[in-house]
């Protein structure tokens, strides 16, 4: 067999996440086997990298526990740095920012890993759609609606739809027909898994995320709550009529779904949609909600 290693670190808009991964190729089946190794140092740090745009050292001063903890599985599991392949991917916190700012970040992040000898294979911004496909392959690969070497090709869709908010924006991902997508085309892709073609509505909303939609409302007292401190003086006075009208005015008409598609789908949410629902109002007590039972 041959084995091959990987770190992502998953850059998004309120922290950065460090993944380490183990592949196995059985290279007389073809088979391949994917493992993750628990990172017993710290493996998140806050908030998202964006903000330090234009300051290289607290870059890597806010890299450095990262690699820290990287370091430490690497040498317990006597791996030599030079044979990690390494890859930073940030999301939608980057996007929100501009392509020279973004270079700047980068340039800083990957000083900081060559430093540390490792073999740095990408340093990019995701797109958004490529964002919610990585949700939406993962979501359908541990509920078992993809296998890894899938060779049949089934008719009809199969797969469950992805919703995503995470602080920054906010995703859906959904398997299409060719026939269904109409007018939004654009944001239909065509990805291989496998031995099998899957056409996806995937898209991303950037300022639609938990964070982002609360600063665009942060001058609407009625969405805050009553006596809330708020800038410039005043305070919150909560009222659920007005605070919903000013949300319908950011998030309505941002795009039209191709509303055939989604009759036979189910979708789960998560990140920001999970963390809403398991609130106390909502007593799920970190179960599983179905929107019926939110209604």
């Amino acid at each position: 067999s041959e084995t091959s290693y990987i770190a992502i670190f998953d850059a998004g808009s309120s922290g950065t996440r460090l993944h380490f991964y183990v592949n196995d190729l059985d290279e007389d089946s073809g088979e391949l086997a994917v493992s993750e190794i628990e990172i017993a140092g710290k493996s998140k740090v806050a908030p998202g990298i964006s903000i330090l745009s234009n300051n290289s050292v607290a870059i890597a001063n806010y890299l450095n526990p990262l690699l820290d903890s990287l370091h430490e599985v690497l040498s317990s599991n006597a791996i030599e740095p030079e044979n990690v392949d390494v890859y930073f991917l940030a999301t939608a916190g980057m996007r929100l920012i501009s392509k020279k700012a973004q270079k700047s970040v980068y340039s800083a992040v990957n000083s900081a890993m060559l430093a540390q000898h490792l073999n740095v294979k990408n340093i990019r911004t995701i797109a958004g759609w490529e964002e919610g496909f990585f949700g939406w392959l993962s979501i359908n690969m541990i509920s078992g609606n993809i296998q890894s070497r899938e060779r049949v090709v089934n008719s009809g869709i199969h797969t469950l739809g992805y919703l995503d908010m995470g602080g920054a924006s906010t995703q859906i991902v959904f398997e299409v027909e060719g026939s269904e997508v109409g007018e939004e085309s654009a944001s239909v892709h065509s990805v291989e898994i496998g031995e099998r073609n899957y056409n996806l509505y995937s898209k991303s909303y950037l300022g639609l995320g938990l964070d982002r939609i609360g600063i665009q409302l942060k001058a609407k007292p009625s969405c805050f709550p009553v006596g809330y401190p708020m800038k410039g003086g005043s305070v919150g006075g909560w009222d659920f009529s007005s605070c919903q009208k000013a949300i319908s005015s950011v998030v309505s008409n941002v795009s039209t779904l191709p509303e055939k598609s989604l009759a036979n789908i189910s979708f789960v949410g998560v990140n920001g949609f999970y963390y809403i629902s398991n609130m106390r109002i909502f007593k799920a007590d970190g179960a599983m909600l179905r929107i019926e039972e939110l209604q």
